[in-house]
């Protein structure tokens, strides 16, 4: 609608042109607001699916936080059982060694205290022997038994063979009154060995007992003279500073000269003899039925003992 001015001029209506800036500006707003092209999103249905799977997700992820938690202190309070029963079992093993080390100590006491009861026992067992052999006399009266080493020299001839086992009671019987030597050895009166030939047998009671075994069964021979077996146990068997007692064995002598047998055996000790040696040699005279020259052998074995520190005992059966 047109106005007429008063001066005759007509202008537009203000409320038609508000209409057409306001309609402009909801255009604008239009293209400003809605997107285009690029700048689309998703539609709200996707948006909304989308955020429900990732709070099933965190769900499950904190169920499973929850499960390994739950492990994880399931497998600390293991661990501080294994813990305990390790503290336990190495205090279990403390004592366990405290105990063997008490043991130890226990059984060490023991054995001293058994040891110093053997020594005793051995004490009272030597002095009461020493009182016994003081006090009873024996069938070798007047022969001393201060030797450490004692050799024998049997005569093992055929006279003597018939009466040998009188003659293995006396040598068992001469070794009795030797309660502790150092050494022992059997020799015929030819030099033969009966056993361990050349040097000393150990004074044990196996050895003791293996000779005894021995002697009975002796089959070696010799003749009726112990030069060669006293020579014999001179040359193999007496050493310097060494205490030896040398006992003979016989019923007969079948040698020819007195003097030549005691020189020769003379020779012999003065060859091995030193100021700290001891020699002493004893002799047995027996009597058997087939002997010939019993009484030549008592003179020579007086004699001899006579010279060399030793007795001379006549045995009558």
């Amino acid at each position: 609608m047109r106005r007429e001015r008063q001066d005759g001029s007509s202008e537009a209506s203000l409320s038609f042109l508000d209409v057409i800036a306001c309609a402009f500006g909801a255009i604008v707003l239009l293209v400003l607001v809605l997107p285009v092209g690029e700048r689309s999103g998703p539609a709200p249905g996707t948006e909304l699916a989308e955020y429900g799977a990732l709070l099933l997700l965190l769900a499950d992820r904190q169920e499973t936080a929850v499960t390994l938690e739950d492990q994880l202190s399931a497998d600390q309070r293991r661990a501080d059982a294994l813990d305990d029963l390790l503290s336990a079992r190495k205090d279990a093993s403390n004592t366990l060694l405290d105990l063997v080390a008490q043991a130890r100590t226990d059984t060490e006491a023991v054995r001293s205290r058994v040891a110093a009861a053997e020594e005793a026992q051995s004490a009272t067992s030597a002095a009461a022997q020493r009182e016994l052999s003081e006090s009873k006399p024996t069938d070798y009266a007047g022969i001393p038994v201060d030797s450490e080493y004692v050799a024998f020299v049997v005569d093992t001839s055929g006279s003597m063979r018939t009466i040998w086992p009188e003659v293995v009671r006396e040598v068992e019987s001469v070794l009795s009154i030797y309660p502790e030597m150092r050494g022992f050895q059997i020799l015929n009166a030819s030099g033969g060995y009966l056993w361990k030939p050349g040097t000393w047998i150990r004074d044990t009671t196996g050895n003791r007992g293996v000779a005894r075994a021995m002697l009975p069964n002796w089959l070696a021979y010799s003749a009726s003279n112990p030069e060669e077996g006293i020579l014999t146990a001179l040359r193999d068997l007496y050493r310097s500073g060494t205490k030896m007692a040398i006992f003979v064995f016989g019923d007969d002598y079948l040698g020819t000269d007195y003097d030549d047998f005691l020189d020769t055996v003379q020779v012999g000790v003065d060859r091995h003899t030193s100021p700290r040696s001891a020699l002493r040699i004893h002799a047995f005279g027996f009597r058997s039925e087939s002997s010939v020259q019993r009484g030549k052998y008592a003179t020579l074995m007086r004699e001899l003992t006579r010279r060399h520190h030793g007795a001379f005992l006549a045995l009558s059966r």
